[in-house]
């Protein structure tokens, strides 16, 4: 999402094309494939894994998943997260998926967003870690006012120092609301009703809310294919949740391995 990000995007791009690499898309990757390529080493590289949120309301229409905006940033708008769009919007975006599919980037996602998000105009954000924060940093530089709802007594704890002090000083310049300690009870169409540090109760008031907390590494899925392969290596967010540099170092540190 950040444009920081797209330079680093472009140039692996650019060194995926250049290099004997063959890439297989629009492909469900299944430990059965796994098995039948007879690979030498698998890498597996597909982020972390959200599990589905047992809070009350979290089923409601203003209401949208981690999973689900990635889903919608791809131009798929197929399954539950088509129940999230008003009929206007769902229309819209059928009519533009096929450009989306074919001619998504950051910098395209930055400028449709607000078409793509089914977000209103106040935000809360469940869920403080490095995700939380950084989405919290997005839609608050789209003009969204924001609310991160952490229950824990810091945010992003696993964002690197460096980082953590520049994204925490752009949260405040854009006024984005850090509540800790706090413990969501309920998604209202109201917003979110929340238990204080103090005990008392409060209703956080928002036209949506973003479930972010839940995400963890490996997964149902990695688990699956490692039951496959007897080389199997993971990097990034699928062994450990962390920033780009860090992905990027275990994949450096898998390779220097085989």
């Amino acid at each position: 999402m950040h444009r920081e990000n797209e330079d680093l995007l472009n140039y692996l791009s650019a060194q995926v094309k250049r290099l004997p690499v063959e890439l297989k898309l629009g492909q469900e990757t299944t430990p059965e494939l796994i098995e039948g390529m007879n690979s030498d080493a698998t890498i597996l590289a597909v982020g972390s894994s959200f599990a589905p949120s047992q809070l009350p309301g979290s089923d409601r229409r203003n209401v949208i998943t981690i999973p689900q905006i990635m889903q919608l940033a791809s131009g798929n708008i197929k399954g539950d997260v088509a129940a999230r769009l008003r009929f206007q919007r769902r229309l819209v975006l059928r009519i533009a998926s096929p450009l989306l599919r074919n001619f998504s980037s950051p910098s395209v996602f930055r400028r449709l967003s607000n078409l793509l998000l089914p977000l209103g105009g106040k935000i809360a954000i469940i869920g403080g870690n490095f995700i939380g924060c950084q989405l919290a940093q997005f839609l608050a530089e789209k003009g969204k006012e924001v609310v991160v709802l952490e229950s824990g007594r810091r945010v992003a704890v696993e964002m690197p120092i460096p980082l953590k002090w520049i994204t925490m000083e752009q949260l405040r310049h854009n006024g984005v609301v850090i509540l800790t300690g706090v413990k969501c009870e309920e998604i209202t169409d109201d917003g979110v009703i929340i238990n204080t540090k103090d005990g008392g109760k409060q209703t956080i008031q928002v036209n949506s809310v973003v479930l972010v907390a839940g995400n963890q590494p490996g997964g149902e899925y990695v688990q699956r294919i490692q039951g496959k392969d007897s080389q199997v290596y993971v990097a990034g967010d699928c062994a450990e949740i962390g920033s780009i540099e860090g992905s990027i170092a275990s994949a450096l540190n898998i390779a220097a391995r085989i």
